[in-house]
């Protein structure tokens, strides 16, 4: 048979061969100290439609069952320098292993001076800056203001926290601070 068939035919027993052309990709964020970074949000970009992930605690991430093709992969998140047209070829039956990328952290300095209840400087209070961007941001940074009651926090990744001082006892409340404050 030639594989044409006349108007009102039946044809039975026809095969098909379809033709999988589909392909994967698995990569790994660092930070600029080699860490894995957890909750990168990963685009891979530049087919029919885009594809969307999140890095896993290792810093991980892959993409499955993708059509063969070029595409762009793009990386997000806060505190850290946006990475995007960063190459990346699926191939058929593959699993691609894209090179590890690095993630810049967005740092700042953070400085002040606490005060006691009298207005003068609080020599060895302690001050702690905790992370408030989620529910989930377990950043916890702690230091003790010198003798002129400045505190100094250095390398502070970009985002909102909430900063609290004392002086004294941790439960004595009158002596204590707090306020939200924002590293850009």
């Amino acid at each position: 048979a030639d594989g044409t068939v006349e108007a009102g035919a039946t044809v039975d027993n026809l095969t098909f061969a379809v033709e999988n052309r589909m392909g994967s990709m698995q990569g790994v964020v660092k930070d600029n100290k080699g860490n894995p970074v957890e909750g990168v949000k990963v685009v891979l970009s530049g087919g029919e439609k885009d594809f969307e992930t999140v890095t896993d605690g290792d810093g991980s991430y892959s993409f499955a069952n993708v059509a063969e093709g070029e595409y762009s992969l793009s990386f997000e998140k806060t505190g850290y320098a946006s990475v995007s047209g960063v190459a990346a070829v699926i191939r058929t039956g593959e699993n691609t292993a894209q090179a590890e990328q690095i993630l810049q952290m967005n740092t700042g300095a953070l400085f002040g001076k606490v005060y006691d209840a009298d207005g003068n400087p609080a020599a060895g209070a302690a001050v702690t800056l905790r992370g408030s961007e989620s529910v989930a941001d377990e950043t916890r940074l702690t230091t003790v203001t010198d003798e002129r009651g400045n505190y100094t926090f250095s390398d502070v990744v970009a985002g909102t926290y909430t900063l609290s001082a004392y002086q004294g006892k941790l439960n004595d409340h009158v002596n204590a601070f707090a306020q939200n404050v924002t590293v850009a």
